[in-house]
């Protein structure tokens, strides 16, 4: 039973990079296509909204494509950490994947038409693999060794 909820969270977090990957490869004019889906959904519109008026990250408002490398990774951060813990390895084990997915993912734009390597890339996808990796752990040390077993 272990083995096969490892090999489920594998698949998921390599399914998720593999998302990446493809949302990496997308023409500008796809790429333009989704940010205006994006937009268009009243939800979405609304949190963005919400989040860059109050400017809650670091004091910055950000375009939707930002976010979306913040999501992304926040996603595939979670994904990673499950994996981490379910294999017994550290939190670090976790965030050195996640920096080499997101040192791949911004490498490989180097060979994407329209795309391009920056450094700002790299930190918003830290900002989401880290803040996922610390839920994961928080969470797993809440759970068992934390406020519930007080």
């Amino acid at each position: 039973m272990k083995n096969k909820k490892m090999i489920i969270s594998i698949s998921i977090a390599i399914s998720i990079f593999i998302a990446i990957w493809i949302f990496t490869t997308q023409s500008v004019q796809d790429t333009v296509a989704v940010t205006n889906m994006c937009l268009n959904n009243p939800f979405i519109a609304k949190i963005l909204a919400f989040v860059n008026t109050h400017k809650l990250f670091f004091g910055m408002s950000l375009q939707i494509r930002q976010w979306a490398h913040v999501f992304e990774f926040f996603v595939f951060g979670i994904s990673v950490a499950i994996v981490s813990k379910q294999c017994h390895k550290s939190m670090v084990f976790a965030l050195c994947i996640c920096v080499l997915c997101s040192l791949f993912d911004q490498t490989h734009k180097l060979f994407v038409p329209g795309r391009e390597f920056t450094l700002f890339d790299l930190v918003l996808d830290c900002v989401g693999y880290c803040s996922a990796i610390g839920v994961v752990y928080g969470l797993y040390w809440v759970k068992n060794e934390g406020i519930v077993n007080r």
